[in-house]
């Protein structure tokens, strides 16, 4: 038989045993773990999130050298051609196609296409670079102006369901389940890199970009394959045969009005200079 002291002794210990796995249980439950993280639960919450993952981390500038191959609707090789990137983060890019003498390029600056054949101006059109935002700039930038960018290419930050997709966790960002044509972005849960976005043209095509063969890459990732579909036919395919973080990039490569010599240009992506 216990005694009367005993059992007060007991009441005690019981009493303080469940008081702190009640305090213990509040604390987990308003403090997330690291590893966990706090739930996420709209677009912009997780655009802060692949911010804070890579915080000081992600590269800020690459040169890629490619392969794009273009099909015809048949679904055979209509012809592959080889491009150099210059890219500065956030929002820069500089496109050299074939032979850098020929001077046919492309630059993207201010969220503007900049389209140039044999030097000469042909076409100016502003437009979000969905890839460029979602690939590279989310991590380099502020949350709030990747927010602006996506609104304004018609993704609805408030609508974010869970889901898998090619043996991927993922978020998808834009649509609920069962909608494939409104605009939308997954998002790998695990390294928050993005693998698929779907989006509306005004030509009222549905294209369908998806992101594969990702490799780290100065702290960051590089996806070294990107697959584009336009009403779910195969259309272009890009491959990184060469990328790198260059030391430095010349700010005069992106500017519009005064050029720069092609030989600079070419010696540059080449690494000659």
């Amino acid at each position: 038989m216990v005694g009367s002291q005993n059992k007060t002794l007991i009441c005690i210990v019981t009493v303080f045993f469940i008081s702190t796995i009640l305090t213990t249980n509040m604390i987990a439950q308003q403090v997330p773990t690291e590893k966990t993280g706090s739930k996420i639960t709209n677009g912009y919450e997780l655009i802060k999130a692949m911010k804070a993952k890579y915080e000081g981390k992600w590269f800020t500038a690459i040169t890629i050298e490619k392969k794009t191959t273009y099909y015809a609707p048949d679904g055979k090789v209509s012809f592959s051609q080889t491009s150099n990137e210059v890219v500065q983060l956030p929002g820069k890019v500089r496109s050299t196609f074939g032979d850098p003498q020929n001077k046919n390029y492309e630059i993207y600056v201010k969220d503007t296409f900049y389209t140039y054949e044999r030097g000469v101006l042909k076409q100016e059109t502003r437009q979000i670079h969905n890839v460029l935002v979602l690939g590279f700039d989310v991590y380099v930038q502020n949350p709030e102006k990747t927010s602006a960018q996506l609104k304004e290419a018609s993704f609805d930050l408030g609508i974010l369901r869970e889901t898998t997709w090619q043996g991927h966790s993922v978020y998808v960002v834009g649509a609920r389940e069962g909608d494939n044509y409104t605009n939308q972005f997954w998002v790998d849960k695990e390294y928050l890199y993005c693998l698929r976005i779907i989006y509306n043209t005004q030509q009222k095509s549905i294209i369908h970009i998806e992101f594969n063969n990702y490799k780290s890459l100065g702290g960051g990732w590089i996806a070294t394959q990107l697959i584009f579909k336009q009403n779910g036919l195969k259309k272009i395919q890009e491959d990184y045969i060469k990328y790198s973080i260059p030391d430095k990039i010349d700010p005069k490569l992106f500017e519009i009005k005064k050029q720069l010599r092609n030989v600079y240009l070419q010696k540059f992506v080449y690494g000659l200079v």
